[in-house]
């Protein structure tokens, strides 16, 4: 395949069912939990509309809530498990109730412990967890161009030529619409589709990569401020369209990657109170590793779907027992504060019904 050829994809992201944690408003990361019989139903209730798309490559964190949860969906392609997709490592407040982690996260910032303080207590700084995702991001790009150079794709192209395997389409563009008008070829002669990927992870995981679709790919579109600071309900949907110039990715992933620590703030976006003093500083190893700019062109078509939507869509019955209260509120409903250094976890959640993007 010439290197001025271009490669577009899609992306189905699922949060994993429902487990007994959340419903008891205890932090897992970590730790390897199961589903609860409802987390199960809500997995096995989306068989229909899974299997209703073509799927070319199922991807899943290797925790066990993830991993049930993409094999009770029933699909024909194999699983394939990726320790990269785990939930952010808490260290020693996996299995504490969240509001231990909560004082936890709001002393750490008050005595600017910043990323070392989270590494001093076995977990993950934010930028740790940014510079994981993205290894799995280019990784995967990296796959899909190497198929198609070696004519060895995902997928065929004919399995996408009739519709986008997208629910609730709104377009039947052959590539994620408006991708196509970001590059100088109107009749997409140089264009070819690697495939569409179900990737099975979790709430803070998937929120993460969504930050890098939208906020660090080169183009981004219709991604919604929901997605950059929401949790998705378990078993919520997301997803996301991705195209890219394969000279470009290549020299891109040929650069050497920064290793120099920088005393610059966070990347992530904030959503609380700016620092009381601009001097103060975030220096983090894993700061310039997660701020990369990715030479990609996104879309997201969906957000935070669940089954019901999905049912009342094509006019079926909503048969899965309804979530815990619990679950529901404090994971799907929640709009998060962010503090200062671009954790999520300082400041407690407020309910936003009105504005939940479905």
């Amino acid at each position: 395949m010439a290197t001025s050829k271009k490669v577009y994809c899609y992306v189905t992201l699922l949060r994993h069912g429902e487990t007994h944690a959340n419903v008891g408003n205890i932090i897992q990361g970590h730790m390897d939990t199961n589903l609860s019989p409802v987390g199960l139903s809500q997995a096995q209730d989306l068989k229909v509309h899974m299997n209703s798309i073509p799927i070319d490559a199922v991807i899943s964190s290797d925790l066990k809530r993830a991993s049930m949860t993409a094999e009770a969906l029933g699909l024909s392609v194999p699983l394939e498990q990726d320790s990269r997709l785990r939930e952010r490592n808490f260290g020693r407040y996996c299995g504490a109730p969240r509001s231990e982690l909560q004082e936890f996260a709001e002393r750490n910032a008050r005595t600017g412990g910043g990323c070392d303080g989270w590494r001093a207590v076995g977990g993950e700084c934010s930028h740790e967890m940014a510079h994981r995702t993205s290894t799995f991001l280019l990784d995967f790009c990296s796959r899909l161009v190497q198929g198609l150079r070696n004519e060895e794709p995902l997928s065929d192209h004919s399995l996408v030529s009739v519709q986008p395997p997208v629910f609730r389409r709104s377009s039947r563009a052959l590539m994620p619409e408006p991708v196509q008008d970001c590059f100088d070829d109107p009749d997409n002669h140089t264009f070819r589709y690697a495939g569409h990927a179900l990737v099975v992870s979790h709430g803070g995981w998937i929120r993460h990569f969504l930050r890098l679709m939208a906020l660090q790919a080169e183009h981004s579109f219709h991604f919604p401020q929901q997605c950059l600071s929401s949790v998705m309900r378990n078993c919520g949907i997301c997803q996301i369209g991705i195209a890219l110039d394969v000279a470009q990715f290549l020299a891109f992933r040929n650069q050497q990657p920064p290793t120099r620590v920088t005393g610059n703030l966070s990347p992530l976006p904030v959503f609380g109170n700016l620092l009381e003093s601009p001097d103060q500083e975030h220096k983090c190893q894993f700061y310039h590793l997660a701020h990369q700019r990715f030479p990609l062109f996104t879309v997201c078509y969906n957000f935070n779907l669940i089954k019901s939507d999905l049912d009342i869509e094509d006019g079926r019955k909503h048969s899965t027992p309804p979530p815990s209260k619990a679950a529901d509120d404090l994971c799907g409903r929640m709009e998060v504060i962010f503090s200062d250094d671009g954790d999520e976890y300082t400041g407690m959640p407020t309910t936003n019904v009105a504005n939940r993007n479905s």
